[in-house]
């Protein structure tokens, strides 16, 4: 998954709304997934699959989300191409140590100087979280540096859906963010990847079998 700088704008005129409505742009910041390690292969699935409006993969915001199952062992792996800033990784609902800990200033220092919660450009970090039953449902991961409340309001937020393996499957799954989104006046490049390993291509590495 990536965090990217991009300008978000909705190309699809399916459903007929006014063209202004179409041509809105915003100078967003958002994840992107990818499927392999060198952050060449986007994810291009649309978030979600029955909304013939979504805007495209690249031009989308919230940029990704998630899933995950109980029992499984989320290793995220978060590199920063942003030349101007740093980020970091904070999800809410999972269990997780110390060291996963993305919220600045609360993260843990690694001998070579690196820190969980501010990964400075071109730094990366690896962050573990340990889905259970008892985290069930929806939750929201973000930005958690400094500026914290001017990025996540460009989009640098997104979701992870921790799925019950005995509940009934359902027709259409609609993800929902309420946010408001705040335009800003700088268009820097961000580049802050992040990577999901080790369930082909790299979602989850998972303690048993099974297909998401």
């Amino acid at each position: 998954m990536v965090a990217t700088a991009c300008s978000a704008l909705n190309t699809n005129t399916a459903g007929s709304p006014p063209a202004k409505f179409w041509g809105a742009a915003l100078d967003a910041l958002v994840y992107r997934e990818y499927l392999d390690p060198a952050y060449t292969i986007p994810n291009t699935a649309p978030i979600i699959a029955a909304d013939g409006n979504e805007p495209p993969w690249n031009r989308r915001v919230p940029g990704a989300v998630l899933y995950a199952k109980p029992g499984e062992h989320l290793h995220i792996h978060v590199r920063n191409a942003d030349p101007a800033d740093c980020h970091s990784f904070h999800l809410h609902g999972l269990h997780y140590g110390i060291g996963s800990n993305g919220a600045w200033p609360f993260g843990v220092r690694a001998h070579d100087g690196r820190r969980s919660d501010e990964i400075l450009p071109g730094q990366s970090w690896t962050y573990v979280f340990e889905p259970t039953d008892e985290t069930i449902g929806p939750w929201v991961f973000h930005d958690h540096v400094r500026r914290v409340g001017s990025n996540i309001n460009r989009g640098l937020f997104g979701g992870l859906i921790v799925r019950d393996a005995r509940a009934a499957g359902v027709d259409h799954e609609i993800p929902l963010f309420v946010h408001q989104l705040a335009q800003f006046p700088c268009c820097f490049q961000i580049e802050t990847m992040l990577q999901l390993v080790e369930l082909s291509p790299f979602l989850v590495s998972t303690a048993g079998a099974g297909q998401r």
